[in-house]
């Protein structure tokens, strides 16, 4: 049985829309959970809510029961010292449970408003996200002009991939 071209294309066509929304929906993942929260905290830290989602879908994938192997904890993927100085820098005075959705999220959204207002620049900012803060400042002082790192470079694609795909979808 031969397809004609027309009905080659119009069922790669249904495939390519089935799969897409599959793949949408795998990575809208947690959203809806943590939806009004991420919007609200994003609004009054001026981060783009989709590159929030980007940065959370890409370390935990919403869970916020997450360990890294480096130790960094829940949806947002913190590390406790890194939680422990953002806290200390913006006043939070509830004990830090970095498995409590909300507090990893204020306190992740909060880092992310640090770093921008630090360096400014996104691809920057994610580098810090990903590898640390003293190491890319090291990066920075030599002049160096993309991360040595390939998992570092390859975790700012795959942000700002996704990014493009929420603001697409939800933003």
């Amino acid at each position: 049985m031969r397809l004609s071209v027309k009905t080659f294309v119009i069922t790669f066509a249904v495939f390519f829309v089935l799969l897409s929304s599959v793949y949408t929906a795998v990575e809208l993942g947690g959203y809806k959970k943590y939806r009004f929260s991420i919007e609200k905290i994003c609004a009054e830290k001026n981060i783009d809510v989709s590159l929030c989602l980007a940065i959370i879908r890409t370390e935990s994938s919403f869970k916020e029961s997450a360990v890294s192997s480096k130790g960094a904890v829940g949806l947002m993927q913190l590390m406790p010292s890194t939680a422990d100085f953002i806290a200390k820098k913006v006043g939070f005075s509830e004990n830090i449970n970095l498995y409590d959705g909300q507090t990893n999220l204020y306190l992740g959204i909060c880092y992310l408003e640090y770093l921008f207002n630090r360096y400014g620049d996104e691809t920057i900012v994610l580098s810090c996200y990903n590898a640390g803060e003293g190491v890319v400042s090291k990066w920075t002082e030599s002049e160096i002009k993309s991360p040595p790192y390939k998992e570092t470079r390859e975790y700012i694609k795959k942000v700002k991939r996704r990014k493009k795909l929420y603001k697409a979808v939800i933003c």
